[in-house]
């Protein structure tokens, strides 16, 4: 005969695992948030208010079309233009002042591509490409990678028809370097990642051949790594949490992922079309999700991380193909650029019934990180637990106590302000009954 407490505890997990399966079932639908007559191909998201979102459309000169600069600050239930006429290759948000917005792009048909720079939030813009040399007839910078721990230091890359180069700035902009000599980049540099627990290192993918390169000082010196010719490389991304897991997505070649840092790598396409095209990468927790086109239709796919196996997310296909697709972990949801914007819910703090079992205690990497102000931590109860919560610095001193109660089996998410703290490392630890875990947080004024 069961206790009171275990049929308690009973009825609490059947309940998570009806809420769970209502998710899996019902909230898998894209929602159109607007923007239908633009091909949408950069997004961005307030790292502290992810109402706050810029997404940027690509001309269409077949169609006497030009693309233009969006904002919504309601999570994309409305959308105001803040530059018309504008070709959007990418937008990055400062991660610790997100009033200083950065666009790649061209503003009309006169001026070249550049990069331009808000200092209030997108209301206006300046030019802040000094030193990256530029045509007319070439397409300019196209991606820009900022250093998460030094966000006055970004990696810009470019190419067009006179070749490309990629380009480094340590002062938010002001003046550029060229800072790759190697063939491969003269090429054209349409990829760019940064390690972000160690920004020295950088991985840039290559329109020739589709080499991909790593730096482990900041840029000064590139080893091409053994990498598959591929032809372009679309996107790179390491993984936020483990910078041995490095992904990259190719054109018409799929997905390739490494595990031991770039050394070598693995391709894995199971579960895609024939002949696909990776265009933007994303990760979420365990969660990896994809924009990958065939020569007809796109997208977005989703795998775990550990076993790589794509299934298609949503409830549709795009005709025309999908350029882009973020995640936004507060609201723990997807959105998609194409034509159109679109939004789609996923499982928050639950990866799936069998990747995340009931039994386990779960502490994730809180987000953002690195911070300036504020962050937020997340974590899995599986029983009634008594739960700490606590800051520590660099030398395991005790600075905050941010949960001291017991609590019931569930999902819980502490906002931490970092109020009167200098920029520096510190941990938070989290102990549920016998469970201990320890992550490490980085503020950053």
């Amino acid at each position: 005969m069961r206790s009171v407490s275990q049929m308690i505890y009973f009825l609490i997990n059947l309940l998570w695992m009806v809420e769970a399966a209502s998710h899996t079932l019902f909230a898998q639908e894209w929602q159109l948030l607007g923007l239908e007559a633009e091909k949408v191909n950069a997004i961005a998201v307030d790292p502290y208010d992810e109402n706050i979102i810029y997404a940027g459309s690509a001309s269409d000169f077949s169609a006497g079309k030009r693309g233009s600069l969006f904002k919504s600050t309601n999570g994309g239930a409305s959308w105001d233009t803040l530059l018309a006429g504008v070709t959007v290759r990418d937008i990055d948000i400062h991660p610790f002042n997100s009033q200083i917005v950065y666009m790649t792009g061209g503003i009309n048909f006169l001026t070249p591509s550049g990069i331009f720079k808000s200092l209030d939030g997108g209301k206006n813009w300046i030019r802040t490409d000094f030193g990256i040399r530029i045509f007319y007839s070439e397409e300019g910078p196209g991606v820009l990678a900022i250093d998460p721990l030094h966000p006055d230091t970004l990696y810009a890359g470019t190419g067009g028809f006179f070749g490309g180069n990629l380009y480094k700035t340590t002062d938010g902009g002001k003046q550029w370097q060229a800072i790759g000599n190697e063939t491969y980049i003269l090429n054209g540099v349409p990829a760019i990642t940064i390690d972000p627990k160690n920004t020295n290192v950088v991985y840039v993918g290559t329109a020739q051949n589709g080499a991909l390169l790593k730096s482990i000082d900041g840029g000064k010196n590139w080893k091409q790594l053994d990498f598959p010719e591929v032809g372009i490389i679309y996107d790179l991304l390491v993984h936020p949490l483990n910078s041995e897991i490095v992904y990259a997505g190719t054109w018409y070649h799929g997905f390739y992922f490494s595990r031991n840092a770039g050394t070598s790598w693995q391709r894995a396409n199971a579960g895609l079309p024939d002949t696909n095209s990776v265009r933007k990468i994303a990760v979420a927790k365990t969660k990896v999700y994809i924009a990958a086109n065939d020569r007809k239709k796109g997208a977005i796919y989703e795998s775990s991380q550990n076993n790589i196996n794509w299934k298609m997310v949503g409830n549709k296909s795009f005709e025309q193909g999908v350029n882009f697709v973020s995640y936004s972990a507060k609201q723990s949801r997807l959105l998609l650029g194409a034509p159109g914007i679109y939004t789609l819910t996923i499982l928050s703090n639950v990866e799936s019934l069998q990747e995340k079992p009931l039994s386990a205690y779960r502490l994730w990497q809180n987000y953002p990180n690195p911070f300036n102000s504020h962050t937020f931590i997340e974590y899995h109860l599986s029983e009634k637990s008594f739960v700490s919560l606590m800051i520590y610095d660099i030398s395991d001193r005790l600075i905050r106590i941010l949960v001291h109660e017991t609590q019931y089996p569930g999902d819980y998410r502490v906002k931490f302000n970092a109020d009167n703290l200098a920029s520096g490392i510190y941990f938070y630890r989290l102990q549920a009954g016998s469970y201990i875990q320890t992550q490490k947080l980085v503020l950053f004024r």
